[in-house]
């Protein structure tokens, strides 16, 4: 038998009659499937419980016993490729039995998803730390970034400072400078007599008149203001090296007078002046500063390396000359000196002994 609306054959595998999945029409007693017919199993239940009395909807129609039947067929089109391969879908115990889920592998899948959460909630645990240490890190960045700005302000401010200090530097230099020069003026009628033995009992005035008049120049009392040694005494070695005498003049002409006679009666000393003691050069120059009579000593020991023949001084000015006919040389720093040995080391020639005076 085939079935009244696909056509397919109404048997079952077996090749007898399915009555579970079919129905017969009772006046034409045509066999149809109950899937083709959109019944559900009770309906087909209650129907095989009563004999004769399904009517297909065909028989319906040409009776028209029944005006509004709302059972329709399904054609061809719109049943599903699987019932129109064989529109039997029951399942027998054995399939239903193979198609249940064994309990290890339930148990397994419940395991492995409750250890998917575990691992989900450890996951957001670790993404919620995350989130604070980056908002931390965030703050610390911004507060670095504020410290480093506070630093750049500190720099800028540092560069400022930096050049006051520079410029205030200069004006000190520079005020020094005016100092030192007022401070040597003061010494314009001074002169500074060094070479002559101290001792305890000397007579700093007496010593003065002995000298002057070695040197053949005559001295009015009233033309010498001060005398007095300066410096600190050098104890044990003062017999070494006395310190020098300072005579400070009323006027500057008797000043120059001593001096142009040291210079040109050279060779004055000690046993020329019948003083005890070791005989000992005396030399007679002007009264220089501290800093200039460092920079004075500097330059006559740099001018007796490099075979200067003239380092002399000028009212407080300091003076090289190489030779007679060599240009002059104004002493006015260390910083000359330096250039002037980086200039003239490399050649250095014999000449004549230097003379400082």
């Amino acid at each position: 038998m085939v079935c009244g609306a696909c056509n397919k054959s109404t048997k079952n595998k077996n090749g007898t009659e399915d009555g579970a999945a079919t129905i017969t029409c009772s006046k034409c007693s045509t066999v149809y499937h109950t899937l083709c017919l959109n019944m559900t199993r009770e309906d087909h239940k209650v129907l095989r419980t009563k004999q004769n009395q399904y009517i297909c909807p065909i028989c319906k129609l040409k009776s028209k016993s029944v005006k509004t039947d709302n059972t329709p067929i399904r054609t061809k089109q719109q049943r599903p490729e699987q019932e129109l391969a064989g529109c039997d879908f029951t399942l027998s115990a054995q399939q239903l039995a193979a198609m249940e889920v064994p309990a290890q592998t339930m148990s397994a899948f419940t395991n492995a998803v409750a250890d998917l959460k575990t691992i989900f909630i450890t996951m957001k645990n670790e993404m919620i730390d995350f989130t604070k240490s980056l908002n931390s890190t965030t703050d610390e960045i911004a507060a670095f970034r504020q410290e480093l700005a506070d630093i750049k302000s500190q720099m800028k401010e540092m560069d400022r400072c930096k050049a006051e200090v520079i410029e205030l530097r200069a004006e000190v230099t520079e005020l020094r400078q005016v100092i030192a020069a007022k401070e040597q003026r003061s010494f314009l009628k001074d002169v500074e007599i060094t070479g002559i033995t101290e001792n305890s009992t000397e007579n700093l005035q007496q010593l003065v008149s002995v000298v002057s008049a070695s040197l053949g120049v005559e001295l009015d009392p009233r033309d010498i203001d001060d005398v007095r040694r300066v410096g600190p005494r050098g104890g044990a070695s003062a017999s070494d090296r006395p310190r020098p005498i300072v005579v400070s003049m009323t006027r500057r002409a008797p000043r120059d007078q001593l001096l142009r006679a040291a210079r040109v009666r050279r060779g004055l000393t000690t046993d020329k002046l019948n003083l005890q003691g070791t005989p000992r050069r005396v030399f007679l120059n002007e009264h220089l500063t501290k800093e200039n009579r460092i920079l004075f000593s500097k330059a006559r020991k740099l001018g007796n390396e490099l075979r200067f023949k003239f380092v002399w001084t000028s009212n407080g000015n300091i003076f090289m000359r190489r030779t007679e006919t060599s240009s002059v040389l104004h002493v006015t720093s260390l910083a000359v000196l330096e250039k002037l040995e980086v200039q003239n080391r490399p050649s250095l020639a014999p000449m004549e002994p230097l003379n400082c005076s």
